[in-house]
């Protein structure tokens, strides 16, 4: 009756056991210098400069979402800061 339970559970425990022992505690990028610079000096530069180009504009009524490109920042890096 209870077998499957505790199968699963035991199961679900040494999976996350396992998956934390082979896990980093930071994850090192994968895409640096690809879809974005590769030094972070360089990121913050450019996220500052396209958000100083930003015109920002009153919004009328209630946020309820926000839509985000999720591409490299060369193609939608503009998008995003507005």
């Amino acid at each position: 009756m209870f077998g499957g339970k505790r199968v699963t559970l035991v199961t679900l425990c040494f999976c996350c056991f396992i998956a934390r022992l082979y896990a980093s505690d930071v994850k090192e990028p994968c895409a640096a210098g690809a879809f974005y610079p590769d030094n972070p000096r360089q990121i913050a530069n450019l996220v500052d400069k396209y958000l100083n180009e930003v015109k920002p504009e009153p919004v009328e009524g209630e946020i309820f979402a926000l839509i985000s490109p999720h591409a490299g920042y060369g193609y939608s890096g503009k998008v995003a800061a507005y």
